[in-house]
Order: C-alpha cells, then sequence, then structure tokens
C-alpha cells in the first residue's frame, strides 16, 4: 500500500470518527482529544502490522537462502573434476 493512499484513508477514517463522536457527544473539546487519541492508535497499528510484515519478508528470505546456498568448493578443490576419487589420476589419460 503506497503512503498517499494509506494517508489519506486514515485522515478519512479520522473525519467519520471525528464527527460520529461529536454527534454523540456535542463536546468539541472532547471530540478533538479522542481523535487525536484515535490517530496515535492508528499509527501505532499501521507501524506494527508494517513491523510485523518485514520481519516475516526477512524471515522468509533468510530461510530461502539458507536452504539455496551450499558449501563453496576451496580454491584448491576448485581444480578437481567433480565425482573423482581422491588420487593422483587426472581426468585426461595418456594411455
Amino acid at each position: 500500500m503506497h503512503a498517499p493512499k494509506v494517508f489519506f484513508s486514515m485522515i478519512g477514517a479520522l473525519l467519520v470518527f471525528a464527527a460520529t463522536t461529536y454527534y454523540l457527544s456535542g463536546s468539541l473539546s472532547d471530540t478533538i482529544i479522542k481523535t487525536i487519541i484515535a490517530a496515535i492508535v492508528v499509527q501505532v497499528g499501521y507501524f506494527a502490522v508494517i513491523v510485523y510484515y518485514v520481519a516475516k519478508e526477512a524471515k522468509a528470505r533468510k530461510a530461502a537462502l539458507g536452504k539455496q546456498e551450499q558449501p563453496r568448493p576451496s580454491p584448491q578443490d576448485a581444480n578437481k573434476a567433480p565425482g573423482l576419487p581422491e588420487t593422483n589420476h587426472t581426468v585426461i589419460r595418456n594411455g
């Protein structure tokens, strides 16, 4: 979700909340205080959800990389042909 969309959605929800609170209580100061508290709660909740999703994605990537990575051969083993026994034979034999 893009930041502008979240921002405008939050403003819209807070305006509806403020209008409803004012209609039910009839107090402007009470409405302002409750709307500020609601805005803080919404921001804390949004932050918590984003942290959760980032942590979940990091855990999934770490697990995928752990399965994907295999031990790399040492530079000495890089010159050896795979599958040959540990002898002094070379891949190509001269008769």
